[in-house]
C-alpha cells in the first residue's frame, strides 16, 4: 500500500517537472540566442558608426587645412589673378607650398591648382599646360558641375605619362568662393590611406569591413562576400555619401561561443538529473508522515476488525476521511463562534467606553482593543452618532428584514468613505434609531473636525442620493483619553437633541450648540397658558400656537425642551376641558388628546409636527365647537362672553350686573357659565383683566395704579396681589424682566 501511493505522488510529480524544465531551457536558448543576435547587430552598428565618423573628421579636416592655407596665401593668389603665363619663381615657390601641403597628411596623395584664364596647372612637382595636363577630364568636369564638388568616388590618378595610375578620392573647389569663379584647387587622397586606417581601427580576425561609395560600389575588390548577410551594418555619411559596412566573421570566437552553448546544454541536462533525484527524495521524506499516519490507522483498523487490514485500493483512506471531514466541521464551527463571540465582546466593550459603565485605563484598552483585533494606538478619539430621521416612519415603512439591510449597508457605506482616510472608524448601533462609531484617529492634524465632518456629510449626502429616508449626525468632542469617551459621546448625543429646532437630514457638531444662545423656558409656558385660554373660549388660539411654533424654531431648543412645552400645552388644555367633561358627559375628548400625546412622542423636528399637531388641535377645538353648538343657550352665552371682554374695566362689573343687562337670575348665569366654559365668571374675568393688564405693562409706560384702574380694579394693592397669583410675578417685576430681554 505505501509504495503504490509513493510512486504515485512520486509520478504525478515527474510530468510537470520535464514540462517546466523543458520550456524553461527553450526560453533560455531562445532568449540567449535573441540577446546575442542584437548584441552583435549594435556591435556592428557602433563599429560602422564609429569609422565612418574617422574617416568623415579626417576628410574634413584634409579639407579645412588645404582650402585655408591655399585661399590664405599671398602667392596663391597671385597665381589666381594672372592674366598671362606667370613667372617661373612663382610656380616654384607655389610647387614649393603644395608640396609641404602633400607632407603634412601622409594619406594626402597630390594637391594642385588651376587657373582658368592661364589654363596653367601647378602642381608640387612641376607646372603643366592644360591640354598636357593628365587630369585634365576632372578638371573639365568640376568646372561643368553647377553645384560644389563634393569627395569624389575612387577613381585613377597620375601626373606623369610614365608613372603608374593610383586608386584616389578628390575633393576639389572653385576659387573664389563665389558665383565668377578663377580656377579651382584638387587634393587627392589615396584610398589604399583610407582602407589602411578602417583596418588600423578594426580587428580583421573578427570584423568584416567595406567602404562603398554614393553608388554601393566598394573602394576594395577584396572581401565583399560578406555583404550580402543580413547581421550587416550600413552606415552611410552625410558629409562624403559613402557607406561604411560591417560584419562580424565566423572564427575562432563564435566557434568558441558554440562550444559554450554545448557547455550549458550538458548543464542543463546534468541539472535535470539532479531534480529528479532531489524531486523523489522530498517525496519520499515528505511521504513520511502520511505513511506513518496510514500505518496507525491499518493498526487500529486490524483491531476493530481483521479483515480490514486486507482491504486496498481507495477504501484505505475512509478513516481518514472521515477523520479529517470531523476535524474541519469542529474547525469551521469553532471559527463561527469565535466570530459571534468577537463581535458580542466588541458591542459589549463600545457600549463600557460610551455609557462609562466601566473605568478604562490605557492598559485595559490596550489589551481589550488588540483581543478584539481593532487598532489600540490613537492619537485622539471622537464619537459620532448616526440616526434615522422620522424613525417611527422608517419602521412603519420597511419589514424588519429590510430594516436590518439598511442597517448593515449604513455601516459598510462609512466604513469604505473612511477607508482612504487616516482615521479608523469603529461603529456599532447602539440604539435601534442609532448608529454610535468611535473615531480612532491614526495621527496629529489640527483638521479633525473638518476632516470627520467631511466624512459623515458624504455619508448623509450618499443616503439622501441613494435610499428612501435621510439620517442626522451629531458629532461629540475630541479627546485624548480612552476614559474620556463618555463625554465626547453624551457631546454628540446633546448635538442631535438639537435637531428638533435646527432640523433633520445635517450634521450637528458640538461646536454648533456650544457656541448658540439657549432659550428661557418661561415665555413659552406663558405662551401656552395664554393659548389654552383662548383654546378654552374657541378664540384665535391658532396664530398663539403658530407664534410658539415659530419662536421654537427661531431658537435653539433641545427636543427633550420641544417635547416638555408642547406636553405642558396639552396638560392645561386637557385640565381645563376636562371640565367641561364633568358638566357635559356627551363631550368624549379622551381619543383626540390621546392622538395629540402620540403625535408629540413621534416627534422628530419642530418643523415636521407643527402642521400635524396643528390639525389635532384643530380637530379638537371642531368638536368643542360642535357641541357648543348643539347648546340651547351657546348664542347667549357667547353674547355675555363678549359683554364681558368689552367692559372688563368696568369695576362694577359681576354676576349681578350681568343678571341685570340681560334680565337673567345671576346664579343661572354663573351655572350657564360654568356648563359652557368649565370655569366660573370670577375666574374668566380675572384672566381676561390680567391679559389685559400684561399687554399695558409692556405695550405702555403707565403706572401700576393706572393700569389697575383700566383693568377694573379700583385698589392697587388687589391688583398686584392677584396679578403676581396668576402671573407668578408682580407687575412691575414682569415689566422689568422684559425690559431685559
Amino acid at each position: 500500500m505505501k509504495n503504490s501511493l509513493f510512486y504515485r505522488i512520486l509520478l504525478s510529480y515527474t510530468p510537470i517537472f520535464f514540462v517546466i524544465i523543458s520550456v524553461l531551457i527553450v526560453i533560455f536558448y531562445v532568449k540567449i540566442n535573441h540577446e546575442s543576435q542584437n548584441q552583435i547587430n549594435r556591435t556592428n552598428e557602433l563599429l560602422a558608426q564609429h569609422i565612418s565618423r574617422n574617416i568623415d573628421s579626417s576628410l574634413q579636416l584634409t579639407e579645412y587645412v588645404i582650402l585655408n592655407e591655399l585661399l590664405t596665401d599671398e602667392k596663391i593668389k597671385l597665381f589666381y589673378d594672372a592674366k598671362q603665363e606667370i613667372e617661373p619663381f612663382l610656380a616654384y615657390q607655389i610647387s614649393r607650398k603644395l608640396s609641404d601641403m602633400s607632407n603634412m597628411f601622409p594619406y594626402l596623395n597630390d594637391v594642385y591648382v588651376y587657373n582658368k584664364t592661364t589654363n596653367e596647372v601647378i602642381t608640387k612637382n612641376t607646372v603643366f599646360e592644360k591640354s598636357q595636363f593628365l587630369d585634365r577630364p576632372f578638371i573639365e568636369s568640376v568646372l561643368n558641375r553647377p553645384s560644389p564638388y563634393r569627395w569624389s568616388a575612387p577613381r585613377a590618378y597620375k601626373e606623369f605619362q610614365d608613372v603608374n595610375a593610383t586608386s584616389v578620392v578628390t575633393i576639389a573647389q572653385k576659387v573664389p568662393l563665389s558665383l565668377k569663379d578663377q580656377g579651382i584647387i584638387v587634393a587627392n587622397v589615396r584610398t589604399s590611406n583610407i582602407i589602411h586606417m578602417i583596418e588600423e581601427a578594426t580587428d580583421s580576425k573578427i570584423s568584416h569591413v567595406q567602404l562603398l561609395d554614393a553608388d554601393n560600389r566598394p573602394f576594395s575588390d577584396q572581401n565583399t562576400a560578406f555583404l550580402s548577410a543580413d547581421s550587416v551594418h550600413k552606415e552611410k555619411s552625410a558629409y562624403t555619401g559613402w557607406v561604411t559596412a560591417t560584419g562580424l566573421k565566423d572564427t575562432a570566437t563564435m566557434h568558441f561561443l558554440s562550444i559554450f552553448s554545448d557547455v550549458w546544454t550538458i548543464i542543463g541536462m546534468i541539472t535535470i538529473v539532479i531534480g529528479i533525484g532531489w524531486l523523489t527524495y522530498v517525496t519520499h521524506r515528505n511521504y513520511k508522515p502520511v505513511q506513518t499516519i496510514i500505518e496507525k490507522i491499518d493498526s487500529y483498523s486490524l483491531q476493530l476488525n481483521k479483515k480490514a487490514a486486507h482491504k486496498k485500493g481507495p477504501q484505505e483512506f475512509n478513516f481518514i476521511m472521515s477523520a479529517l471531514d470531523k476535524l474541519i466541521e469542529q474547525s469551521n464551527n469553532y471559527e463561527k463562534q469565535h466570530k459571534e463571540d468577537l463581535i458580542y465582546r466588541r458591542k459589549l466593550f463600545f457600549r463600557e467606553l460610551v455609557d462609562g459603565t466601566r473605568a478604562v485605563s490605557e492598559t485595559y484598552w490596550r489589551s481589550e482593543m488588540e483581543q478584539l483585533e481593532l487598532p489600540s494606538d490613537y492619537f485622539s478619539l471622537t464619537v459620532v452618532i448616526v440616526e434615522l430621521d422620522k424613525y417611527a416612519e422608517y419602521i412603519k415603512t420597511y419589514s424588519h428584514r429590510d430594516q436590518q439591510l439598511f442597517k448593515y449597508v449604513l455601516n459598510n457605506v462609512i466604513g469604505e468613505i473612511s477607508a482612504e482616510a487616516p482615521v479608523y472608524v469603529w461603529s456599532e448601533w447602539r440604539e435601534a434609531n442609532q448608529l454610535c462609531s468611535i473615531c480612532i484617529m491614526k495621527d496629529q492634524r489640527r483638521e479633525t473636525q473638518d476632516l470627520l465632518y467631511g466624512i459623515y456629510n458624504a455619508l448623509r449626502a450618499w443616503v439622501e442620493e441613494n435610499l428612501q429616508f435621510t439620517v442626522s449626525v451629531g458629532i461629540g468632542s475630541e479627546v485624548n483619553n480612552a476614559s474620556e469617551l463618555t463625554g465626547s459621546f453624551e457631546k454628540a448625543h446633546e448635538a442631535l437633541a438639537y435637531k428638533s429646532s435646527l432640523g433633520s437630514n445635517r450634521i450637528i457638531g458640538h461646536w454648533d450648540i456650544q457656541t448658540a444662545p439657549k432659550e428661557d423656558m418661561y415665555p413659552f409656558m406663558q405662551m401656552t397658558k395664554a393659548l389654552t385660554q383662548q383654546f378654552k373660549l374657541g378664540e384665535d388660539w391658532q396664530s398663539r400656537l403658530a407664534e410658539i411654533f415659530a419662536r421654537m424654531k427661531e431658537n435653539l431648543i433641545s427636543k427633550d425642551e420641544v417635547q416638555n412645552i408642547l406636553s405642558y400645552l396639552v396638560f392645561h388644555v386637557q385640565k381645563e376641558l376636562q371640565k367641561l367633561e364633568e358638566t357635559s358627559p356627551g363631550l368624549d375628548l379622551a381619543g383626540t388628546i390621546a392622538a395629540i400625546n402620540e403625535c408629540i412622542e413621534k416627534m422628530d423636528t419642530v418643523a415636521e409636527i407643527e402642521g400635524p399637531l396643528t390639525a389635532l388641535f384643530e380637530q379638537l377645538s371642531m368638536r368643542i365647537s360642535s357641541w357648543r353648538d348643539d347648546q340651547s343657550n351657546y348664542s347667549l352665552i357667547v353674547k355675555i362672553k363678549e359683554y364681558i371682554t368689552l367692559h372688563h374695566a368696568n369695576k362694577e362689573l359681576s354676576l349681578q350686573h350681568l343678571s341685570d343687562e340681560f334680565g337673567l337670575s345671576p346664579r343661572y348665569v354663573s351655572k350657564l357659565f360654568k356648563d359652557t366654559f368649565g370655569e366660573k365668571f370670577v375666574d374668566y374675568l380675572t384672566a381676561v383683566r390680567m391679559e389685559q393688564a400684561k399687554l399695558l405693562l409692556l405695550q405702555s409706560s403707565s403706572s401700576v395704579q393706572d393700569i389697575a384702574d383700566k383693568v377694573g380694579y379700583a385698589n392697587a394693592i388687589s391688583f398686584i396681589r392677584t396679578f403676581k397669583r396668576i402671573v407668578g410675578q408682580t407687575p412691575g417685576e414682569f415689566r422689568k424682566a422684559d425690559s431685559q430681554e
